[in-house]
């Protein structure tokens, strides 16, 4: 009888492997792409793990089609987009599909294989500021070290309060992707990295240009800390009227 040797488990890895493919996100109005790897972006923003991989199983188990296992630090691993979400390797499915040319299911539901677009546009009124999202892919490839020293351009410096709606805008990209690793990042910066007090520029663009709660009432707490007696009388002026309500 015919002994057949079990096969060994494998562990989940914690490390985050980038994957095959590659997304191009369009953020705001103009023609630029910024390139991430899709696995690495889910991984890390349930926003885009609802949006590019919803229906998708937990890399566990074994390849359906050739039954080896499903290890992403030795194979490229894609799968079922349109309904079971099933993992399975690339080279497998293109071979299935190779020898099946008028049959291009899914091996598993016999649902018709999806593949997936390259391009996913942030709309504008998310809000989003392209650096700031520069800055998150940036965060994400250095495994969760945020040098914002090195993402400085010639109009920012650590002594400005555009620097402070730098990194509000880099918070709104946290709350808007639902990162909460970032989050906790950009708040850090926040709190340790910036030497300027919250000024006009900041309120203006919590206040004005974007509507979110939780930032607005980041930038009350940290503002009430800094001002100093006689504040509304002298300098409220130039400040949104809602700001100053509150």
């Amino acid at each position: 009888m015919a002994v057949t040797k079990p096969k060994k488990a494998v562990r989940k890895s914690t490390r985050v492997n980038y994957g095959s493919h590659i997304v191009r996100l369009k953020v705001g109005t103009g023609d630029r792409l910024l390139n991430i790897h899709e696995d690495l972006l889910c991984a890390n923003s349930r926003f885009f793990r609802q949006l590019l991989q919803k229906h998708r199983k937990e890399i566990v188990g074994e390849c359906s089609i050739c039954h080896e296992d499903l290890d992403s630090e030795v194979n490229n691993i894609t799968f079922c987009r349109a309904k079971c979400g099933q993992n399975i390797h690339v080279t497998c499915i293109d071979r299935w599909q190779a020898s099946r040319p008028n049959d291009t299911t899914c091996p598993m539901c016999r649902v018709p294989w999806k593949k997936q677009e390259n391009v996913y546009p942030v709309s504008t009124t998310a809000g989003l500021d392209p650096r700031a999202v520069q800055l998150y892919i940036r965060w994400l490839y250095s495994e969760g070290c945020l040098k914002i020293n090195d993402d400085l351009e010639d109009d920012l410096c650590f002594y400005d309060d555009l620097f402070n709606v730098y990194l509000l805008k880099a918070l709104m990209v946290a709350y808007k992707l639902e990162d909460d690793g970032f989050k906790k990042a950009v708040l850090t910066a926040i709190f340790d990295e910036s030497t300027e007090d919250l000024g006009e520029a900041s309120v203006k663009y919590v206040f004005n240009d974007i509507n979110n709660y939780m930032l607005q009432d980041l930038v009350l707490c940290l503002f009430m800390t800094q001002i100093t007696t006689g504040w509304f009388t002298d300098e409220s002026s130039g400040f949104p009227d809602a700001f100053v309500k509150e």
